[in-house]
């Protein structure tokens, strides 16, 4: 029971000092409620909750590295950069795929939307 208490602890830690981490949450709670709202598939579903699980598990994970390297190396490094340009490249690869997601499930749908609200 203490394990979860302290994964719990850092996700409270996440959400409280990292902008990215609750912006990436509210922007999926939203992309979520959307798709429940224009009635998707549960397999199309499941692929926008798995994109966005994805990106705040791998956030989450750019979050301990970078604390990690700081933990280790108190002055400026080259590989200490690479390391935190490297796992932030992590969460950028992983939100342009949870992107891709969202457009390939979502779009078709809001563009049939938007096509009936034209020709209203």
């Amino acid at each position: 029971m203490l394990s979860f208490r302290y994964a719990a602890d850092g996700l409270r830690y996440c959400f409280a000092t990292q902008r990215n981490m609750v912006i990436h949450l509210v922007v999926g709670i939203a992309v979520i409620t959307l798709a429940f709202l224009l009635g998707l598939k549960r397999w199309e579903l499941l692929l926008i909750i798995t994109a966005v699980f994805a990106v705040l598990v791998v956030e989450t994970i750019n979050t301990a590295v970078e604390k990690m390297v700081d933990l280790v190396i108190e002055e400026h490094h080259k590989l200490a950069r690479i390391t935190k340009d490297v796992a932030a490249a992590a969460v950028l690869l992983t939100a342009g795929y949870a992107v891709l997601v969202g457009l390939l499930t979502l779009g078709p749908r809001l563009w049939g939307i938007l096509i009936k609200l034209i020709h209203f």
